[in-house]
């Protein structure tokens, strides 16, 4: 049978049935609460009626008696709450004062008192709560009136405090009770329980003290084992010392005092706990217990971690910090453990530098130590450190030390030496201690001893110190040391006395080293050698190798204490270099030893150079004085002569002979010794040199003078107190021989000073005596122009060198034997005597003076490369250089000058001073190749020289015979350009030149000179003369103007010739250039020279030409020209009518014949027609001049002959014809004039005087028909003969129109070369 869809399970049935019973038992339950909650209102509201009973009820639960004056009830939600007033606790024991506690309440746990069958309480709170407590021994708080009587207080509290809910202490105070001290606190304190998690909050406050604890966890704190959570305690003090009961408790060897703040934090976790702390204190005071030791703070933090096993207590502290009169000390990570009396610390990374401070007040410190240390001033780092202390009661002979030292540092105390780069293991213990050092960049500075420390980049050793209330001693093994010198080896030992004593800090230093420099031998030289020695020893040897060196200090090292100390170095050196004296040259590849033994000191070098020198056996000693100190040089010295150049010249003995030897070049050999005594120090006394060296085959170049003095040999000697006195050297210079020798101190005739410290005494000044080839000079100036001097002449000559002012070389000499080809007044035989004075003072780029008697004065300056500017005056006044600006400055007055000699003397030793220039004119081809050795010989010389001349007066100017009389001469000039000027009566002009071109203006020239004198040479004139352009603006002639013209006059030709082309110009009214240019040529033939004139000119009025000319006009013209082609043995100005050959044309128009006076013509008288017309009779025909249209002839000079071929004179009524010869030597003439009157011309107006115009016209027509004819029949021809003045006409023949020729004419060939 299935199952009906209304039937219900079993266990719903059963709900169904126990529901009834549910709600009966609900509303049961509801009902009770209810009764219960009734009750208990009723009941809370009966509460101060029933006070007595329930204290009884309570007071049998609680192990003391609690009383109330006032008892209340309340009710909240399902619990009864009591509060109270005055309520007091009594204990059994009457002894116990009653605790009293002014308010309160209190929450029951009626379901947890029913389950535990006693009274449980679920919150208390209490106020105005006052206790005495007592602080035992133990560190435990006992308060008093709460005695435990066997456990049965501890019992309840670890009852209640579990399960109480809130427990609230508010406006509470606890009077804890100390040895002899009574701190009031206030405490306020919330624990609260939600479930099985706590909190606990609590604030306790006093005078000099604040402590805040929060706490936070899960399960019991009174089963530490279980319960897991967090609690920070925070406290403050302001006055520790108030706290020492407190400390005393904690087993601390020391009591504190000051101010101080602290956290603590504690974890637990699953039974492992972590405390942490953190401290901040300031102005603390350490003091020992019993009274042993005090250590004052300014401040003290740190972050630790603290254990405690039994009475062991660990600090793990980090960022530890502490700080003492202004020195901190910060530590990152430090480990304090500390049991019973003793204490160890352990730390990294300490720095050093507040560790003075903060040690000066340690415990157990010696005074003598606390005095030391802030002097010492360590700085540098403790990487890691250990610090026992065995007995804290007695520190100082309890502690140990060990360490790890890295760069410590320490000042130096009372001239203890001052350490740098201290690295290596420290361990000290009272009395005494070791370093093994192992440092680099380690120093040690003494400062008593050295400026500067001994620095070293390795060191490696073991340094040992002892100390007791005596002093402190530090001594070290053997230590191996590595710096800029290599490597050294040393020993010290410092004994530092804690009282005073006469040697106060005592040091014995000793260091020796192998295979270093010199360089690094004045880190080992002590302050304490004399001033000036020390000086000397640290400058002295200044490059080489030490083989070995040793430095060894004993003693004081007090300064100036020297009865007590001791000082000793020695250096074994090779290729070094010695300074011994900064004037002197420096030795070097030295190979040398050095001793130093305290103010001793001297050197021995077997071998030595200096400046090529070989030095042997030298000895060196340094000689102290009271004022100073000496320093003795001895040796012996070979080797060149350069040496003694040096010597001359980089020594004080170029103050001596005031630097003129500093720019002289020696070369040769030389041997000698040397001895020098030289003060080291401004006040220890005066220099003595003793020199002595022979020169051999030595020469000297003197730069100033640029002169080589060779094949010097002799003695040259030097002492202080003699000078040069006892030298004597000879030599070559000038092509002539000098001994050179001192003057004994013979004042010279123009130095009249005394000796004193400006002008040294005798033996400075040098006497020089010898000759020398004037011709020499030249060369050695570098100016060819000066080459006119020859011969060999004695002199005497002085080198003046103790004038300091003025150093000079004075040279004298008459000049016999020398000889001077040079122009008056300057020409100089070689027996005649002349005055030479030269005066050269000794300095760079000397201005010498030079004076030739009365004749010449010269200045001049020479620089590199040879001669510079050179003044010269003429007539006796002194040259002044200074004015000169250009290189050759010339001035003054001269008797005579020869324009042509002083071109032939500029050729000579000038343009070509190279060339051998023969004594006949040289030929074409010669000439150029002197040209050519003239330019490579003004390659060779100085510079070329620019010019100045100034107003030169002269009192005749000639050109070779010929003279201008008194002139003034300037001339002015540089390299590629210069002018010149002559002024006179009868000349005037320039002379320029620029680049490579020469023009000569003469404004006016007077031909009135030029006719007298013998003639120059053509060689002359080509060798004086060079190619020019020639420009005469007024040529003149005795005062008369002829006109002007110009050419080009040309001399360097190879045909060996003279040419004057491109002849231009207006001379007697030609126009010399129309229609081309003239040329005159001057040459050698076979027979002599020649000169060759062609010349075209033009002209205007014939008359106007002669008239200028000098002749008295024949004729007049409108216009005419002129061909001229001449040529007369000799020179241009040799020119002679009758020496002439060559032919004129001359043609003339519109003009007339002139009537002329007797001996108006010279050359061309026959012309004089007006007086052979007289003759005929026929002048008064032409009482004003005969008129012709055209005029016409050409002539011939041959030799004394002039020929004229054929002459013709037309006319409109007349013609004249002319043939015939001239004797110009006797003035005669010999020849035929045709005489022309044709009627066609003349007849008609003969007859239109006679019968009128009509019967002239026939006639006119008629002659012009027959014209011919009519001519032929008009002529007449006469013989002219006789004397050209007054010539004699005779008729010869009538009715002829030809000549008949006198002579043949030349043929063209043969007129000339022209």
């Amino acid at each position: 049978m299935s199952e009906s869809p209304h039937s219900e399970s079993l266990p719903l049935r059963g709900f169904h049935a126990l529901a009834p019973w549910a709600w009966r038992l609900l509303v049961l339950l509801v009902v009770l609460l209810a009764i219960y909650v009734a009750a208990g209102r009723f009941l809370m509201q009966q509460m101060p009626a029933l006070r007595d009973p329930v204290l009884e009820l309570i007071n049998r639960q609680l192990p003391f008696t609690v009383s109330v004056d006032s008892l209340s009830g309340g009710w909240n939600a399902f619990s009864p709450e009591l509060s109270f007033t005055e309520l007091r606790i009594t204990q059994d024991d009457p002894t116990v004062p009653p605790v009293a506690i002014g308010r309160g309440s209190l929450r029951l746990d009626i379901p947890g008192s029913l389950l535990a069958g006693s009274l449980q309480l679920s919150r208390l709170d209490v106020a105005g709560l006052t206790l005495d407590a007592r602080l035992t021994q133990e560190g435990a708080i006992e308060v008093v009136g709460f005695v435990p009587r066997d456990g049965v207080l501890k019992a309840w509290l670890e009852d209640f405090l579990p399960n109480v809910q809130r427990v609230a202490l508010a406006e509470n105070q606890l009077n804890l009770l100390t040895s002899g001290d009574r701190v009031a606190l206030a405490v306020n304190l919330l624990l609260e329980r939600e479930g099985n998690a706590r909190r606990l909050h609590g604030i306790i406050e006093g005078e000099s003290i604040a402590l805040s604890v929060n706490a936070e966890g899960v399960g019991s704190p009174l089963r530490p084992l279980s319960w897991t959570g967090d609690v920070f305690v925070d406290a403050k003090s302001s006055d520790l010392a108030a706290l020492s009961a407190f400390w005393d408790t904690l087993d601390l060897p020391f009591r504190l005092a000051g101010s101080a703040s602290a956290q603590f934090w504690l974890t637990r976790v699953a039974g492992d706990s972590t405390a942490k702390m953190r401290w901040d204190g300031a102005a603390l005071q350490l003091d020992e217990l019993n009274g042993g030791w005090s250590l004052p703070l300014d401040a003290l933090s740190f972050e630790a971690a603290l254990e405690q096993r039994a009475r062991h207590w660990s600090l793990l502290t980090e960022d530890f910090h502490i700080e003492r009169a202004g020195q901190a000390l910060d530590l990152d990570r430090a480990q304090f453990d500390w049991w019973g009396q003793a204490l160890r610390i352990r730390a990294s990374d300490l720095g050093l530098a507040a560790l003075p401070t903060l040690l000066a007040a340690a415990p157990g410190m010696p005074q003598g130590l606390r005095d030391v240390l802030p002097t010492l001033a360590p700085t540098g780092t403790l990487s890691v450190v250990e610090l026992r202390l065995d007995d804290l009661s007695d520190p100082a002979n309890s502690w140990q030390l060990r360490s790890a030292v890295d760069d410590l540092s320490v000042e130096s105390w009372r001239n203890t030496p001052a350490l740098t780069g201290v690295t290596g293991y420290l361990k000290l213990a009272p009395g005494g201690g070791q370093l093994n050092l192992d440092a680099d960049e380690f120093s040690m500075h003494y400062p008593s001893l050295y400026a500067e420390p001994l620095r070293y980049s390795d060191a490696l050793g073991n340094v040992y110190l002892a100390w007791d209330e005596a002093g402190l001693h530090i001594d070290s093994g053997l230590m191996q040391l590595i710096g800029d010198e290599g490597q050294a080896n040393g020993l010290f030992s410092v004994d530092i006395p804690f009282q005073e004593r006469v040697t106060g800090v005592e040091l014995e230093l000793l260091i020796g080293l192998e295979d270093s420099v010199v360089q690094e031998r004045g880190k080992y030289l002590p302050m304490t050698l004399p001033g000036p020695l020390l000086g000397w020893l640290d400058r002295s040897i200044v490059a080489g190798t030490v083989e070995r060196a040793g430095f060894i200090w004993r003693g004081s090292t007090r300064r100036r204490n020297y009865p007590h100390m001791t000082v000793q170095l020695f250096v074994d050196a090779s290729d070094a270099t010695l300074t011994y004296d900064p004037a002197w040259p420096p030795l070097t590849d030295v190979q040398a030893t050095v001793w130093v033994d305290d103010g001793r000191t001297w050197g021995r070098a077997p071998r030595a150079r200096s400046e090529g020198a070989e030095l042997s056996d030298l000895m060196v000693r340094v000689l102290p004085q009271s004022a100073g100190v000496l320093l003795d040089v001895n040796g012996h010295v070979s080797g060149p002569a350069t040496a003694a150049g040096v010597l001359l010249r980089d020594s004080p003995l170029r103050d001596v002979t005031n630097g003129v030897f500093e720019d002289w070049g020696f070369s040769g050999s030389m041997e000698g010794d040397l001895a020098l005594t030289l003060p080291i120090g401004s006040e220890a006394g005066q220099a003595n040199v003793d020199l002595s060296l022979a020169l051999v085959d030595a020469s000297a170049a003197i730069d100033q003078l640029q002169l080589t003095v060779s094949d010097v040999e002799g003695i040259l000697r030097y002492r202080t107190d003699q000078g040069f006195l006892g030298s004597e050297l000879a030599g070559q210079a000038l092509g002539g021989n000098l001994v050179l020798s001192t003057l004994d101190g013979i004042a010279s005739a123009d130095s009249s000073t005394e000796q004193s410290a400006e002008n040294p005494g005798p033996g400075i000044d040098l006497a020089l005596t010898g000759e020398f080839d004037t011709g020499a000079v030249a060369p050695w100036l570098k100016q060819p122009l000066l080459g006119f001097t020859s011969g060999d002449t004695a002199f005497t000559g002085e080198l003046r060198l103790s004038d300091k002012d003025n150093p000079r070389f004075i040279l004298r000499s008459e000049l016999l034997g020398a000889a001077f080809d040079a122009p008056q007044p300057f020409e100089k035989v070689a027996d005649q005597p002349l005055p030479l004075v030269l005066s050269i003072p000794l300095e760079a780029d000397p201005v010498m003076s030079v004076s030739l008697g009365e004749r010449l004065a010269i200045a001049l300056q020479l620089e590199e490369g040879g001669l510079s500017r050179f003044a010269a005056r003429v007539g006796g006044e002194a040259a002044v250089l200074n004015s000169c600006e250009q290189r050759f400055c010339l001035s003054g007055t001269v008797s005579a000058l020869d324009i042509t000699q002083w071109a032939d003397f500029y050729r000579r030793y000038g343009a070509m001073a190279s060339a051998d220039i023969p004594d006949e004119p040289p030929e074409a081809e010669t000439l150029a190749v002197l040209e050519s050795d003239a330019s490579i010989a003004e390659e060779e010389a100085g510079a070329p020289l620019s010019y100045d001349i100034d107003s030169l007066e002269v009192g005749e100017l000639r050109l070779a015979t010929r003279s201008f009389g008194r002139a003034r001469i300037d001339l002015w000039g540089e390299e590629t350009l210069w002018q010149g000027a002559i002024e006179s009566q009868l000349v005037q002009g320039s002379l320029t030149r620029e680049g490579g071109e020469l023009w000569l203006l003469l404004e006016h020239l007077d031909l009135e000179s030029f006719g007298e004198g013998e003639p120059i040479a053509l060689a002359q004139v080509r060798a004086t003369m060079p190619s020019m352009r020639v420009d005469v603006l007024e040529l003149r002639n005795e005062g008369r103007m002829l006109g002007g013209l110009g050419f080009d006059l040309d001399t360097d030709q190879s045909d060996g010739a003279v040419y004057a082309t491109d002849i231009s110009g207006e001379l007697w009214g030609l126009a010399l250039d129309d229609p081309q240019p003239g040329m005159l040529r001057w040459f050698n033939s076979e027979d002599g020279e020649v000169t060759a004139l062609e010349i075209d000119a033009s002209y205007g009025d014939l008359g106007g030409v002669m008239s200028a000319a000098g002749f008295s006009p024949t004729l007049e013209s409108e216009s005419g020209s002129l061909s001229l082609r001449l040529q007369w043995p000799g020179p241009p100005s040799a020119y002679a009518v009758v020496d002439a050959e060559g032919s004129v044309a001359l043609a003339a128009r519109n003009g007339r014949l002139l009537e002329s006076g007797p001996g108006a013509l010279s050359m061309i008288s026959f012309l004089n027609f007006a007086e052979i017309l007289r003759g005929l009779s026929l002048s008064h025909m032409f009482e004003s001049g005969i008129p012709f249209v055209t005029a016409s002839t050409e002539l011939f000079l041959q030799r004394g002959t002039l020929e004229v071929a054929d002459l013709q004179i037309d006319g409109a009524a007349s013609a004249f014809a002319f043939t015939g010869v001239s004797d110009l030597e006797s003035g005669s003439i010999d020849g035929e004039l045709l005489v022309t009157l044709p009627v066609a011309n003349n007849l008609p107006w003969v007859a239109a005087l006679a019968a009128g115009p009509a019967v002239a016209a026939g006639v006119f027509v008629v002659s012009k028909v027959f014209e011919k004819q009519v001519n032929r029949m008009s002529s007449a021809v006469y013989e002219v003969s006789g004397p050209m003045e007054t010539p004699t006409v005779t008729f010869s023949r009538l009715f002829d129109d030809k000549l008949t020729p006198r002579s043949e004419a030349p043929e063209d060939s043969e007129k000339g070369d022209g």
